[in-house]
């Protein structure tokens, strides 16, 4: 998120590896959270308020469906991108998965609430 004068807000963030970009780009009927996949890493991409409230109602069923188990198993671990090696990713699984989804609702929310904007940017 970033503040009216564009200027992000570093403790509203949420990184999303390859692995959970390619793990929701699998997931039907989402495509918003699909299309995360098809952005470029490298560019900061503005995310408008349709495609930010369209985030937020997929991102609050997709939970739903998480927390009921009514998709296909998250990866057990993300962060690794192609070095297979777990001591440089993290721990995701459904709990992993649960608590990203509920973070992300936070921030679409505050984000809305707060009238900020929204970002997708590179990872420093």
């Amino acid at each position: 998120m970033a503040d009216r004068d564009g200027i992000p807000l570093e403790e509203s963030r949420v990184v999303l590896d390859v692995e959970l970009l390619e793990y929701l780009h699998g997931i039907q009927g989402f495509p918003y959270l699909q299309g995360l996949n098809g952005v470029d890493p490298d560019d900061e991409t503005y995310i408008d308020d349709q495609a930010r409230e369209a985030l937020a109602t997929e991102v609050a069923e997709l939970s739903a469906r998480v927390e009921r188990r009514q998709v296909q198993e998250p990866p057990d671990w993300v962060g690794m991108e192609g070095t297979g090696d777990r001591r440089v990713g993290e721990e995701l699984g459904w709990r992993g998965l649960a608590d990203l989804l509920r973070r992300v609702q936070h921030l679409l929310h505050l984000c809305h609430t707060l009238g900020l904007e929204l970002w997708m940017v590179p990872e420093d």
